[in-house]
């Protein structure tokens, strides 16, 4: 991965892996040199070495989705 990273200048990246696999593909996306990192993974990672990282919480996100859904539709009953 880090080889194919820095032969096509990748910048940012996403990890969607299961949490035991994560921090193992953020090193390597670091070792190439990726700069931004969107992470989906279940486990939180911090920034390092100047990269950026982003951790999202999926489950939380379809929670609200769902919660916002619901709410829209009791106002239109109303």
């Amino acid at each position: 991965m880090e080889a194919y990273i820095k032969k096509h200048d990748v910048k940012v990246g996403i990890i969607a892996v299961p949490e035991t696999a994560a921090t193992d593909v953020y090193e390597k996306m670091i070792s190439g040199g990726i700069k931004g990192i969107l992470n989906f993974a279940r486990v939180h990672l911090r920034e390092y070495q100047g990269t950026v990282v982003t951790n999202v919480n999926i489950e939380l996100q379809i929670e609200n989705l769902f919660y916002f859904v619901n709410i829209a539709e009791k106002k239109q009953k109303n």
